[in-house]
């Protein structure tokens, strides 16, 4: 797994700057120039400790308009295994609505699936949308940096129509002004 470096501009590091970054820590290990942790501090006191959940919930709830637990609700989660289950499972339980699961808790091999969710991983998801009746289905990647959804019929959204979606509801229903950003592997919807 190790470390992912990015680029100022947010591509991947290139081969050169990964490069001098190497020598330079090879250079600090070999000179005793490293710095440590008081082997003798409490995991207390070598550990900031924040709720960066609650932060991002706040966030995400300022932006968007979520139904109410009267309106019974009900969405299908797919994690597919990863690490975004703990901030779903929050995030819908205090907002009073149902949730189904598919591919939650752990599973080192992903279930045999490519852990990203494309209309071929999701199917699953799309089933259970379907047989329960929610009004969507939501994934993410393992580590939580890539989504996919499917709707009500079960259907895979693609992600890019979803987010040219979410920019229209934004700047129409949600009256938010300003520049819109996008990523350069993003569509130019």
């Amino acid at each position: 797994h190790g470390v992912k470096l990015i680029m100022p501009e947010g591509t991947l590091m290139r081969d050169v700057v990964m490069t001098e970054i190497e020598k330079d820590a090879n250079r600090r290990l070999s000179s005793g120039r490293v710095p440590t942790v008081d082997p003798e501090a409490t995991l207390d006191e070598r550990v900031l400790r924040a709720d960066v959940n609650k932060v991002y919930l706040e966030g995400v709830e300022r932006y968007l308009d979520f139904p109410k637990p009267e309106d019974s609700c009900r969405v299908v989660i797919d994690p597919l295994f990863g690490t975004s289950q703990d901030l779903f499972r929050e995030f819908f339980r205090e907002r009073g609505i149902m949730v189904h699961w598919v591919h939650s808790g752990a599973d080192p091999y992903f279930n045999g699936l490519q852990p990203a969710p494309s209309a071929r991983t999701l199917r699953t998801l799309g089933q259970k949308v379907k047989e329960s009746g929610a009004v969507i289905g939501m994934a993410t990647d393992v580590d939580a940096d890539r989504f996919g959804l499917v709707n009500e019929e079960g259907d895979y959204v693609d992600a890019n129509i979803f987010m040219a979606l979410v920019v229209q509801y934004l700047l129409g229903r949600g009256g938010r002004r300003g520049p819109v950003v996008r990523t350069v592997s993003t569509t130019h919807l």
